[in-house]
């Protein structure tokens, strides 16, 4: 089973750096041109459900991406709402700090039950869904808390700022949840899907990774990704890593050669 997981398109509040909770926020103008975006990045990949939050904005760009799907039916699980920021709700970063500073009690939903609500939602269509290909359409802190959940604490809450219709794949195995790669951009989630072809050379530790656009799929987004292979337990996986690099390009292929480096994002597996 795989799981994407995506944060909703932009609204004002976002705009404003204002923190939204269990507010129901409509999409803005961007908003709606990102959740467009992030649907058709979704050209060619297999889905077969999608869930989202109730909240508008989370249900606005899951009604967009299930159009371009040409799905019938959303999922509305309230599970997957987003925290409640409680007296911190609204607020911009500037007043947030205030409200922490002065000692009030700001009334947050604890992260303990955030936690729980999201992975009992996650772990109820592990077991008993028949959808094997499934888009979940959520909330910033509400994805952070899975990712944070899934990792151990590496990523996600408090580490990691994810970008509104941000894509985080979850690959599904029996009990075992791997993080595949997380906040990635539509471009950037675009362009791995992609017809890829890598070569690794021994005798070379450059790679070459060339990405093959057919006429559906258009020409190669401008943001292109280098990809490293990383050895997880004696198996190879592609690690996507975005990258800021030129392009060579001939007949609708792109050609991108990456010297292999540290620091790239890492694979998480929770058993």
């Amino acid at each position: 089973m795989v799981i994407y997981l995506i944060r909703h398109g932009e609204t004002d509040w976002n705009r404003q750096n204002r923190l939204q909770g269990i507010e129901d926020i409509e999409l803005n103008e961007t908003g709606l041109l990102q959740s467009a975006d992030c649907a058709r990045a979704f050209h060619g990949v297999p889905v077969d459900c999608i869930l989202s939050s109730p909240l508008k904005r989370a249900k606005k760009t899951a009604d967009i991406m299930a159009e371009h799907l040409g799905l019938h039916d959303i999922l509305v699980e309230q599970g997957l709402t987003e925290r409640d920021f409680g007296k911190l709700s609204g607020l911009t970063l500037e007043a947030r700090e205030r409200l922490l500073e002065s000692g009030e009690d700001p009334m947050l939903e604890p992260k303990e039950d955030l936690t729980a609500r999201l992975m009992s939602v996650l772990n109820n269509y592990i077991a008993h869904s028949a959808c094997q290909n499934i888009v979940i359409v959520s909330h910033g802190a509400s994805i952070n808390a899975i990712l944070s959940h899934l990792s151990g604490g590496e990523i996600g809450t408090g580490k990691t700022i994810l970008k509104n219709t941000c894509v985080n794949k979850l690959s599904c195995h029996g009990q075992n949840v791997t993080i595949d790669f997380y906040n990635l951009t539509p471009a950037e989630f675009f362009s791995i899907n992609c017809k890829c072809k890598l070569n690794t050379p021994r005798q070379n530790r450059s790679h070459q990774l060339t990405l093959d656009t057919d006429g559906a799929a258009g020409a190669v987004c401008a943001k292109v990704v280098a990809a490293v292979r990383l050895r997880i337990r004696n198996q190879e996986r592609l690690q996507i890593v975005p990258l800021a690099c030129g392009i060579r390009a001939s007949s609708g292929v792109a050609h991108l050669t990456h010297q292999q480096r540290t620091g790239c994002p890492r694979l998480y597996t929770a058993q």
